[in-house]
């Protein structure tokens, strides 16, 4: 691998979505910059995002091909280690603990000449990259940890397993003496539940979202192709459905049950978007034939939602940070509040539209879609975009706020939280 003095450890498909814009300034700004993914079998040319960095020539690998390249670890362990599909089993964590070294990984920053080590949300000696934070430690290398997710809830006990046992996270390890050097969120709202649940409040950084900055969202979108639009009757009203996670306090029958009378509307085209973490698309019952059935309705797992909601005139989305796309394209963002009973940051700040139950859902989808965008205000997703997009200042530059950091610069925090 080429040399890299910042070098950015990455997993899966939501970590490399909400990071790789600050590699892409990192390069911009003339910073070494270079990404390994420590999950084996992620595919680096099936991610336009990977190609687009490769495009500029920052250097990407997986750590296995890393490995085998410089003849490491041979031929057959590489392919024994992309055998088991899952990161987690058996099989592969026995081989990890064997093969996959603080040791190898020591080997790696000293060929790359790494100065700043970036990780992603976990605690710092996580299975998949424990070692490169060990090696890095050791050799006294900065570690940053940056976010692969965007925290929209305000209430604590967001999942159901939360709310049942009444246990908050305990983060203080990620922070402590032997933790990262940096944590960071978007939020001042997230960084104070961040320090509620132990981690140091000198160490964990509000810096907006790099995900949904405007200059990345702009090179983003256009990386992205347009939905090639699969349906025969164009002129009806285009709606986009975000699958939830479903653990998530999500009232699954209701979220099924507005599907279901979504997809009998024939003034309608609805396209429902599965979610980015695998496992949580499956609708159950005869819903696949239902949907076989309707020439309006299409299940969409693999395509861009950024296509997908420039292609919608309405967007659904109740529980995922998606919501941010939506208004940056200057979209309808719906959300049926009645389908779950965590707080968002969408209605606290009223920047959508909201339904109360499902009748006024579908009432709400009868309306003009230049009516609906006016129930709510610029002066409101200007208040959500301060709040969490700039984390907390009215306006930065949140990518060059990122490069600060990891450069030693010292980057601009807001004075307080907004909400």
């Amino acid at each position: 691998m080429q040399k890299a003095e910042y070098l950015f450890l990455l997993r899966h498909f939501n970590d490399i979505d909400q990071i790789i814009p600050v590699v892409w300034k990192m390069n911009e700004s003339g910073c070494s910059v270079g990404v390994i993914l420590v999950n084996d079998n992620y595919s680096v040319q099936s991610d336009y995002r990977l190609r687009f960095l490769l495009s500029k020539s920052v250097p990407v690998a997986t750590y296995v091909d890393l490995l085998k390249n410089e003849r490491r670890i041979s031929d057959s362990l590489a392919r024994l280690m992309r055998w088991s599909k899952s990161d987690f089993s058996v099989v592969k964590t026995i081989f990890r603990k064997a093969f996959y070294t603080p040791g190898k990984a020591a080997w790696v920053l000293e060929q790359t000449g790494c100065r700043v080590c970036i990780f992603e949300w976990n605690n710092p000696l996580a299975q998949l990259h424990g070692d490169f934070f060990t090696a890095a430690k050791g050799k006294g290398i900065r570690t940053v940890c940056l976010p692969h997710g965007l925290n929209i809830y305000l209430n604590p006990d967001v999942t159901v397993k939360e709310r049942a046992t009444g246990k908050r996270p305990d983060f203080s390890q990620r922070t402590s003496p032997n933790g990262f050097d940096h944590y960071v969120v978007q939020s001042e709202y997230h960084r104070r539940y961040m320090c509620e649940c132990g981690a140091d409040p000198g160490k964990t950084l509000a810096l907006g979202s790099a995900r949904y900055s405007p200059e990345w969202q702009k090179v983003n979108s256009g990386l992205v192709p347009d939905y090639g639009d699969p349906f025969q009757q164009k002129q009806k009203k285009k709606v986009v459905f975000m699958l939830p996670q479903w653990n998530y306090n999500v009232n699954r029958p209701a979220t099924i049950q507005l599907l279901s009378r979504l997809m009998e509307r024939e003034d309608i085209n609805l396209v429902i978007r599965g979610h980015t973490r695998g496992g949580q698309n499956s609708l159950g019952g005869d819903f696949g034939e239902k949907r076989r059935r309707r020439g309006n309705v299409r299940l969409e797992s693999e395509i861009s939602s950024v296509a997908l909601i420039r292609w919608a005139d309405v967007v659904i989305n109740f529980a995922s940070s998606i919501g941010f796309e939506v208004l940056l394209q200057n979209k309808v963002l719906l959300s049926p509040e009645y389908l779950h009973t965590n707080r968002t940051i969408f209605a606290e700040t009223k920047a959508c539209v909201i339904a109360h139950d499902e009748e006024e859902t579908l009432r709400l989808l009868d309306k003009n879609i230049l009516e609906l965008r006016k129930s709510y205000t610029d002066r409101e997703i200007q208040n959500i975009f301060k709040t969490v997009i700039f984390g907390g200042r009215e306006t930065s530059d949140i990518l060059m706020n990122y490069v600060h950091l990891l450069t030693g610069g010292k980057p601009v925090l807001a004075a307080q939280d907004v909400i």
